[in-house]
């Protein structure tokens, strides 16, 4: 996604008030900013500017990224958004970027090797290692659930979509 490059970056404005990666500083860089774009002081900002915002802010969104946070900032269509519906997608965005990121922390502990799948073995071994008693039928169970190709392995994309339905399920 888009905010990817905003959840981590480092911002010089960040890093000179020793708040890195603190909400707070993010909540007052977005008001920084949101405060230059408003010129006339009404609490509001035409949602032809959310890309010029959205640039001052480090991020770059495409264009089809930018058309689609338009409208879900302008659900109302008239045309302007305030602080705290830009503050909301900001929020919202920034939390689907820190659950991938733990998404994929998790699937790097259970691709040892690395080559961005996760096969029987590795599964069987991590399981194991996490007090799981699986037979390797239940692996292949597993597996065979969790693949979307057909190769016998687990990649990213199965792995996001099976951790998040079996999420919603508990």
């Amino acid at each position: 996604g888009w905010l990817v490059f905003f959840f981590k970056q480092k911002t010089a404005y960040e890093m000179q008030r020793g708040l890195v990666g603190s909400e707070m500083c993010i909540r007052d860089r977005c008001k920084e900013i949101f405060t230059q774009f408003d010129k006339d002081g009404d609490g509001a900002i035409a949602t032809k500017e959310l890309g010029p915002v959205l640039r001052a802010l480090g991020i770059n969104p495409l264009e089809s990224e930018l058309a689609e946070a338009t409208n879900e900032l302008d659900s109302d269509n008239y045309g302007m958004f305030d602080y705290s519906e830009f503050l909301f997608l900001i929020a919202h965005k920034l939390k689907n970027v820190e659950i991938e990121a733990d998404l994929l922390e998790a699937f790097k502990v259970y691709d040892r090797d690395g080559d961005g799948y996760i096969g029987p073995d590795e599964l069987l071994e991590v399981m194991t290692k996490l007090g799981e008693q699986v037979t390797k039928e239940e692996i292949d169970a597993i597996i065979l659930e969790a693949d979307t190709e057909g190769d016998g392995k687990i990649n990213f994309k199965d792995f996001t979509r099976i951790t998040v339905s079996y999420t919603h399920l508990r």
